[in-house]
């Protein structure tokens, strides 16, 4: 089921730490920023559904710990 969120801009920033022997990433943080309207509940079931139903953020969290923090622009 689609959640049907108002928004009218997305801005997403990331960050990772990379070792190098063997080299690959062991902490990728993001921020997401939101222009929205939507009440703080809204956003925070946007966060919670990106978490748990989103293609990419599944994918990079089985690869390395992944922790971030939604906002409004």
């Amino acid at each position: 089921m689609t959640l049907k969120f108002q928004f009218s801009g997305v801005v997403i920033r990331l960050e990772a730490d990379r070792q190098d022997a063997p080299p690959k990433l062991v902490a990728i943080r993001y921020e997401i920023v939101v222009a929205t309207g939507e009440n703080d509940a809204r956003l925070d079931l946007l966060h919670r559904n990106i978490l748990k139903y989103g293609t990419i953020s599944n994918t990079i969290a089985a690869a390395a710990p992944l922790t971030g923090t939604i906002r409004r622009a």
